[in-house]
């Protein structure tokens, strides 16, 4: 008897399904390419690299609010 090609690659199906909303939702975070991301975490064996690059790249929160900081500095040696 020969199972059904959807039940057979059900767990495939469901595994990219969970990495392509981890990537989707990393990448917003990061303020990356959403589709690009998404694209590299459905591809099998790359998405486990891509998702380790995305996660560990700095946020773009933290990115704006060095800036600033930057800025302030800048402000603040001129005033001297």
């Amino acid at each position: 008897m020969n199972p059904n090609p959807i039940v057979a690659f059900l767990p495939l199906i469901l595994m990219l399904t969970i990495s392509l909303v981890l990537a989707i939702v990393i990448a917003k975070k990061k303020g990356k390419n959403v589709f690009l991301w998404g694209l590299l975490s459905v591809i099998p064996l790359v998405n486990m690299f891509a998702i380790l690059l995305l996660a560990s790249s700095t946020d773009s929160k933290v990115l704006k609010d060095i800036e600033e900081l930057k800025e302030q500095i800048t402000e603040l040696k001129k005033d001297i």
